[in-house]
């Protein structure tokens, strides 16, 4: 089984790796907080014809207002939301678990 790039780099701290990643795959580089959600989960997922094994690392990240937002190949499209709103775009039970601990983090 083939795995995927690393999303921790050798030698990187997870909240640098937050912040590379979310520039990266986002352009966004003004954070306010990052929030560590305390929560991973594995799956498995077919790309490019091989099935790989995944783990998403979960962690919250609020920004000062609202950004442009510039997608990396990696994904499709985005939307900024209200709270309310959240539940109704995301699809998975991973994700929707992780929004959860972070409104519980947050207290929102």
């Amino acid at each position: 089984m083939a795995t995927s790039k690393r999303w921790i780099e050798i030698n990187e701290q997870p909240i640098q790796a937050v912040k590379r990643e979310l520039h990266e795959e986002t352009g966004i580089t003004n954070v306010t907080n990052i929030f560590n959600l305390d929560y991973s989960y594995k799956f498995e997922t077919i790309k490019s014809d091989v099935k790989m094994s995944m783990m998403d690392i979960s962690f919250g990240v609020e920004v000062p207002q609202i950004q442009s937002v510039y997608l990396s190949t990696e994904h499709e499209l985005y939307k900024w939301c209200s709270k309310t709103e959240v539940k109704k775009y995301l699809e998975w039970k991973y994700s929707i678990f992780a929004f959860e601990k972070l409104c519980d983090v947050t207290n929102n």
